[in-house]
C-alpha cells in the first residue's frame, strides 16, 4: 500500500471513530435534559403556525364490524362512480361509504371543520376513503410543512388515475394529531390534475414529529420492481432507462413516466427488450432504445447485421455506418462524461443517424445528429401499422431462449 493510500485509510478510520464517539455522546444520559430528536422536530412543527388551530377534535370509537358482502354495482346509489376492473369492488365500496361518513360528520358539526378532521378513533388507524378533487383541494390547505412540489410526478400520477392504472399500496396519506396533512401532496395534486376521484389510503392520528422520518426508507429500484413482472428474465440495471428512452424518443423527451406506465410498456414490448438484452447488453440505454425501436419498425432481419458488425468490430469498409458509430462511441468514451462531450440525447441522435444509413444502404464516415426518430408512437404505445417489417419482427422468439451472460458493470449504462 502506498503512503497516500495509507494516509487516506487513516483519515477514514479517524472520521469513523469521531462519528461513533459523537453517536455515543449524543445518547449518553448526562443529566442536562437535552431534547430528543422527536421533541426537536415536534417543537419545530409547532413553531410553523398551521393555517388554523385545530381544537377539540371529536373522535368516535367505532366498534369493529364484520365486512359486509359486496353489493352488486346495479344496486349502488346513483351518485357512486362505477368500480373499474383494476380495483377491488369491496375496497371501492368501503371507500365510498367512508367518504359519506366523513362528509356527514363535517355537516353535522356546527364547527364545520374540514372532513379529515373528524377521525373515527382516538388512536392511529388507516382506511380507504374515496377522495374527490374537492376533498383533496381542501386537504392541501392544511399542509403547513412540505417539500417542493414536483409537477412532473403529479402529472404522472394524474395519468395513472385518468387511465384507471393507479395502484394503491399500504403507503398512506398522513393526517397528524394536529389535524394537518404532512404527507401525500403529490397524490392529492394528481387527483386535482386528473379531475377524478379515487380511493386513497389515509392514516389518522399520526405523531407530528413523524414527518422527520417520512419516506426515509430504502427506495425499491424500478428494475427490482420490473423483476417481479419478469422473474424468468435476466434484467439489467438499464432496463427501466431503456424503456424510458424508447417511450421518450425525440418528441416527448424529459417527460416523467410513472412506474405503472413503464411497467405497462415493458410488458407490451418484453420481446424487444429481451432481444436488446441479448445482443446489446453492454451498451448504453440511449443506444439500446434506438436499436429496439429499429427492430420494431424494420424487423430483426434488417437490423441484426448492423448489430453483429458493431459487436464483432468487423466492418465492411470505411463507409460502414456501424464503423462510424463504433468510432464515435470510442471517442465519446475517451472524452469522458465530465467534459460534457455527449449527453444522452446526442447518443440517441448519433445512433439514429447510423441505423438509418445502414437500413437505407448509405455510406457514412461521419455521423450527424439526426433530427427525426425511427417512428412516433401511436396512442397506447402502438407502432404505426405502416411499419416495413411486414408483420414479422423477429426470426425467432427472443423470450424462448433468454441470455445467461453476467450482469454488465458499465458505469454509464443508465444515464437518462
Amino acid at each position: 500500500m502506498s503512503k497516500r493510500s495509507r494516509q487516506k485509510a487513516k483519515r477514514r478510520a479517524e472520521a469513523e471513530r469521531l462519528r461513533n464517539t459523537a453517536a455515543v455522546t449524543a445518547n449518553a444520559p448526562d443529566g442536562l435534559g437535552r431534547p430528543s430528536i422527536a421533541q426537536i422536530v415536534l417543537q419545530r412543527v409547532s413553531e410553523l403556525n398551521p393555517p388554523q388551530t385545530v381544537a377539540n377534535i371529536k373522535t368516535v370509537d367505532v366498534p369493529s364490524k364484520q365486512l359486509p358482502v359486496v353489493q352488486q354495482e346495479d344496486n349502488w346509489p346513483d351518485n357512486w362512480p362505477r368500480c373499474p376492473a383494476t380495483c377491488s369492488k369491496l375496497e371501492w365500496e368501503r371507500a365510498l361509504q367512508n367518504k359519506e361518513h366523513y362528509e356527514l360528520a363535517s355537516l353535522e358539526d356546527d364547527l364545520r371543520k374540514p372532513w379529515f378532521q373528524y377521525p373515527k378513533h382516538p388512536y392511529q388507524y388507516s382506511e380507504f376513503v374515496f377522495c374527490t378533487p374537492e376533498m383533496m383541494g381542501e386537504m392541501l390547505k392544511y399542509m403547513p410543512i412540505n417539500r417542493d412540489l414536483k409537477e412532473s410526478w403529479a402529472d404522472a400520477i394524474a395519468r395513472d388515475i385518468t387511465n384507471d392504472r393507479w395502484l394503491q399500496t399500504h403507503e398512506s396519506i398522513a393526517i397528524n394529531t394536529q389535524g394537518n396533512m404532512h404527507d401525500g401532496q403529490h397524490r392529492a395534486q394528481g387527483i386535482l390534475k386528473a379531475n377524478k376521484g379515487w380511493p386513497i389510503y389515509i392514516t389518522w392520528n399520526v405523531p407530528p414529529e413523524a414527518i422527520y422520518v417520512t419516506d426515509s426508507g430504502e427506495k425499491r429500484k424500478i428494475n427490482e420492481k420490473l423483476a417481479l413482472l419478469f422473474p424468468e428474465s435476466k434484467l439489467t440495471q438499464k432496463t427501466a432507462a431503456l424503456c424510458r428512452s424508447m417511450m421518450w424518443g425525440l418528441s416527448t423527451r424529459g417527460v416523467r413516466y410513472s412506474e405503472s406506465e413503464i411497467a405497462e410498456f415493458a410488458v407490451k414490448y418484453a420481446a424487444a427488450i429481451a432481444w436488446v438484452h441479448r445482443y446489446m447488453r453492454a451498451y448504453r440505454a440511449d443506444l439500446q432504445a434506438v436499436i429496439a425501436k429499429a427492430v420494431l419498425w424494420w424487423g430483426e432481419e434488417a437490423v441484426l447485421p448492423f448489430v453483429e458488425r458493431l459487436n464483432k468490430i468487423e466492418f465492411t469498409g470505411d463507409g460502414d455506418p456501424a464503423k462510424a458509430l463504433y468510432l464515435w462511441l470510442m471517442q465519446a468514451r475517451q472524452k469522458g462524461k465530465r467534459t460534457g462531450y455527449a449527453n444522452p440525447l446526442i447518443y440517441y441522435k448519433k445512433t439514429l443517424a447510423a441505423i438509418h444509413a445502414h437500413v437505407n444502404k448509405k455510406s457514412a464516415t461521419k455521423l450527424y445528429q439526426r433530427a427525426d426518430d425511427v417512428f412516433e408512437w401511436l396512442p397506447g404505445w402502438n407502432v404505426p401499422e405502416n411499419a416495413p417489417h411486414k408483420g414479422k419482427i423477429f426470426v425467432n422468439d427472443p423470450l424462448a431462449d433468454l441470455p445467461e451472460e453476467e450482469e454488465s458493470s458499465e458505469e454509464d449504462g443508465d444515464n437518462q
